[in-house]
């Protein structure tokens, strides 16, 4: 997630479980106002490799640089999409977009979500996502629980 000089955050992309990520550290040195930070929201099994040894590694094979090309081709392509959508995407399409998809692998579709992590997914704050929030839901697009969102109609 990126965290700005005033104190809100974002999520900027996301490892789903099973896949590499590569947080490359060289590029933390992006100067003031700008952080950047890696937060396991599950067990994670990591190491970090100093950037010396991936270097020579990448040299060694033609195979691992590949690899590591199209995995960071991936995520900067991820955060393309997340820039577009924050530039071009209101914040109740962004909220409606988030839910509908990770509804769609529940039997109820219901997200297990607060309304502060939601905004982090989103790039919003609480109280915009909350007042969105209600406003879908007297849409009878969703229906509000604690800690939990179930999607009823969503519509286009």
């Amino acid at each position: 997630r990126s965290i700005a000089c005033n104190g809100r955050c974002m999520v900027l992309y996301r490892c789903d479980p099973g896949t590499a990520c590569l947080l490359p550290f060289e590029f933390q040195k992006t100067g003031p106002g700008y952080v950047v930070e890696a937060v396991a929201e599950t067990r994670v099994r990591g190491f970090r490799v100093p950037p010396d040894e991936v270097r020579a590694a990448m040299a060694r094979s033609e195979k691992l640089t590949h690899y590591l090309i199209a995995l960071m081709a991936r995520r900067l392509s991820r955060m393309i999409d997340r820039a577009h959508d924050l530039t071009f995407s209101g914040v109740r399409e962004r909220v409606k977009a988030f839910l509908v998809e990770r509804a769609a692998g529940s039997p109820d579709r219901s997200v297990q979500i607060t309304h502060a992590q939601l905004a982090l997914e989103v790039g919003s704050t609480r109280e915009v996502v909350s007042r969105v929030l209600r406003e879908l839901e007297g849409a009878r697009e969703l229906v509000l629980g604690r800690g939990t969102i179930r999607v009823v109609d969503v519509r286009h």
